[in-house]
């Protein structure tokens, strides 16, 4: 009787401090919710190698109140090799006529993805506004080596 007296009271005691579940710790922001649900990972492979891995989100989805007169992503690229930017080349729906900034480790949306890699490139990629609902989100590494991500966009 003792021992389950004990064994009640050190229950009670060690799980009456604990939190209540796992996610009372995350605490998201509006936009980061947003970003989890416009955000596409993909290898960057060929057809035998992968290089890495790159994770793409539609920014006009996440910030549907800034002016969206273009098309806008932030990517992130993790590679296991160094490769020079010029080396790297984006397209939308085959078009390749696209603005890049490469971004620091700590930009305004490395929040976005608590990325805390400063290995990885970060780019911000914008196209001019597409008609066509889907979106084809292709990055193309050193000319062999690719990775696609596909968007849907609200009209």
């Amino acid at each position: 009787m003792k021992f389950f007296l004990y064994s009640l009271l050190y229950s009670i005691l060690f799980f009456g401090c604990a939190d209540k579940d796992a996610f009372s710790k995350f605490h998201l922001q509006e936009d980061q919710t947003k970003a989890i649900d416009n955000v596409v990972y993909s290898k960057i492979t060929d057809t035998n190698t992968t290089i890495g891995i790159s994770a793409v989100i539609y920014l006009n989805a996440v910030y549907p109140q800034q002016n969206n007169d273009k098309e806008r992503f932030y990517v992130v690229l993790y590679l296991k090799n160094a490769v020079d930017t010029k080396d790297i080349t984006f397209s939308l729906n085959n078009s390749k006529n696209a603005t890049i900034t490469q971004l620091n480790s700590k930009n305004q949306y490395s929040h976005l993805l608590k990325n805390d890699a400063t290995w990885s490139k970060e780019f911000l990629v914008t196209f001019a506004k597409e008609k066509n609902k889907k979106l084809h989100f292709k990055i193309n590494l050193l000319d062999s080596f690719e990775s696609d991500a596909i968007f849907q966009k609200n009209l």
